[in-house]
């Protein structure tokens, strides 16, 4: 799920089924609410069924084009919406075969790729705004995060199955390599932004690995789990627990990076069931823990802006905090510090947070990850003990 998104002067920010977008240089405030559902009727097929009024159709997903020309967003009743920047008049209202997990434009603005919970990956013209998305590629598994190269000549998807895979774009039949190594799924990649040919992952096992992704070699592999049992409350009610009752695994649910320098680039990193944000820092290709960011509270999503700011969306809760959060890197102490870099930039978090902790209708979904961890099945013993009754009764 994507809650926030920037994009030059642009910050976008969900809230259930609206979407509040503010521009920073064009002082433009910009509101835009979820359209009705409405399934095209197919030939030979059965009429759609019909949505109630009552049920919850939020916004999941939103990214700016490269360019900034369009905006596209997608929700939990499979549509996919993309608006114009100039005047930000709906250009274009199509629905997706499945439900979506991520989105992404291609470099050139052409197109936008959704990968989805079927396990295809499904290509959406942004120069003929009606035609029908087209499947460029499929896993046997649900695809969890999708990125294509600055070049557009690879497509780098991952799935539930711990598996990455690296292939040629459009045409990605033909597959470059694979990154294995992960012991359960893999929630989400990146490329390192100051090395864009090192991939960093995520997966349910608690690690983030480095990879040479086109020789499909791991570079480098962290643990996760002591820095975030460091940090957690001493009833250890900070994580969350799976269906049976037993605490849960430590699972990185997402990473976002930013560039310091040449050589360094920041992780934050986002954990299932664990409140806050740890920040990670990648030199060539060490990776070292640095901070703990906002303890305590439930930080939803994460973006970084051009400039290096860290916006940080919470979920609302009853201590008037603010949902909204800033943070600006301190090169000479070397850790992020809450701070604004300019009065323009604190009047927008302002009014958003103004907003959004006014609202109540903000309809954040719970996520389902722990549904994405395998579960183990010892049927030996209830084997053999079948086996001996059959025995005994023999």
């Amino acid at each position: 799920m994507h809650f926030i998104t920037v994009h030059g002067e642009w910050i976008a920010v969900s809230s259930g089924p609206r979407l509040l977008i503010f521009g920073e240089i064009s002082k433009r405030e910009v509101t835009l609410e979820l359209p009705p559902v409405r399934p095209p009727v197919k030939e030979n097929k059965p009429p759609p069924k019909v949505i109630p009024e009552d049920s919850k159709n939020i916004f999941l997903g939103l990214q700016f084009s490269l360019c900034g020309k369009w905006f596209a967003a997608y929700s939990s009743a499979k549509q996919l919406l993309v608006w114009e920047t100039n005047d930000w008049t709906l250009a274009s209202e199509r629905y997706m075969p499945k439900t979506a997990t991520s989105m992404k434009f291609t470099p050139d603005s052409h197109a936008i790729v959704i990968v989805d919970k079927a396990g295809d990956a499904v290509l959406f013209s942004m120069q003929e705004l009606q035609k029908e998305g087209e499947v460029i590629l499929g896993h046997l598994s649900m695809l969890l995060d999708v990125i294509i190269t600055a070049n557009g000549k690879q497509i780098l998807t991952c799935d539930r199955d711990e598996k990455i895979r690296v292939s040629h774009f459009p045409n990605a039949y033909n597959i470059i390599s694979y990154c294995l190594g992960h012991k359960e799924f893999v929630s989400s990649i990146s490329l390192l932004p100051h090395n864009p040919t090192l991939l960093l992952s995520s997966s349910g096992d608690g690690t983030i690995q480095l990879w040479n992704y086109s020789q499909g070699t791991s570079l480098n592999s962290y643990d996760c789990t002591s820095d975030v049992t460091k940090y957690l409350k001493a009833d250890s009610s900070s994580l969350a627990e799976l269906e049976d009752g037993k605490p849960s695994s430590i699972i990185v649910n997402k990473i976002c990076c930013c560039k310091v320098s040449d050589v360094t680039s920041l992780v934050f990193a986002l954990f299932y069931g664990f409140q806050g944000c740890l920040l990670y820092r990648i030199t060539l290709e060490k990776i070292e823990f640095v901070q703990a960011l906002l303890p305590n509270l439930n930080v939803l999503d994460l973006s970084v802006r051009e400039t290096g700011e860290l916006l940080a969306r919470l979920a609302k809760t009853d201590d008037n905090i603010d949902v909204l959060q800033c943070f600006s890197y301190d090169n000479t102490a070397k850790t992020l510090t809450p701070t604004v870099s300019s009065e323009s930039l604190n009047q927008i978090v302002i009014k958003i947070n103004a907003v959004l902790c006014s609202s109540d209708n903000q309809c954040v979904t719970s996520s389902n990850v722990p549904q994405l961890l395998k579960r183990k099945f010892d049927n030996v013993k209830d084997y053999y003990e079948q086996k001996k009754a059959r025995i005994g009764e023999q």
